[in-house]
């Protein structure tokens, strides 16, 4: 697979996730995610998300890049739980093997009720930011002036996708189930652009 496909294919993987966990990443069934990042229920992992069963097998099995660090060192569990309103009890870090690309899910267990889910969900995948503008394709996105080198809200998702250099950043803020402001988003977007 060239360059670009990987590329493709891990800023595909992001938005599903973005996406995807927006109406199911949270629900999936009882308790699980521990401080150790690893899910234990085997049954939430598998319809967490088609982007977190496709990266699997690719993705190194503790959540740490090359270089040592995980999604979870992209944003402290204080700015997430000032964000979200809650204490923070779930940390699962990712890490894609075939892009390069970090993620984490930092948030409340996982439950069954949607209304009942907070979860700040961020990602960095390297040279992923020259397909943008393919990956946001028709969607209806706001440009959001002063964040990264360019920045895009998914109101509907709570999803900010950002420019920084040749990477894409994603951040996305879920509150009571339902997706959270701009203001949330850009909140975490800062201290993820300050500790890439």
């Amino acid at each position: 697979m060239s360059a670009t496909a990987v590329i493709r294919r891990g800023i595909a993987l992001a938005i599903a996730f973005s996406a995807t966990l927006l109406t199911a990443g949270c629900a999936s069934g009882g308790g699980g995610g521990g401080d150790d990042g690893k899910s234990t229920d085997s049954a939430a992992a598998g319809t967490e998300t088609v982007a977190a069963s496709d990266t699997a097998t690719e993705s190194q099995g503790n959540g740490e890049s090359e270089e040592g660090g995980t999604g979870c060192d992209l944003i402290s569990d204080e700015v997430a739980a000032s964000v979200l309103g809650i204490e923070i009890v779930r940390r699962e870090p990712n890490v894609d093997a075939a892009t390069g690309g970090i993620s984490c899910l930092k948030g409340t267990e996982r439950v069954t009720d949607l209304t009942q889910a907070y979860y700040v969900s961020v990602s960095n995948i390297p040279g992923g930011a020259v397909f943008l503008d393919q990956a946001i394709g028709e969607a209806d996105y706001q440009p959001v002036p002063g964040v990264g080198d360019r920045a895009e809200f998914l109101a509907s998702a709570g999803s900010l996708f950002i420019v920084a250099g040749t990477d894409l950043v994603t951040v996305q803020v879920v509150k009571g189930g339902a997706p959270s402001s701009l203001d949330g988003c850009i909140t975490v977007a800062e201290e993820v652009l300050g500790n890439l």
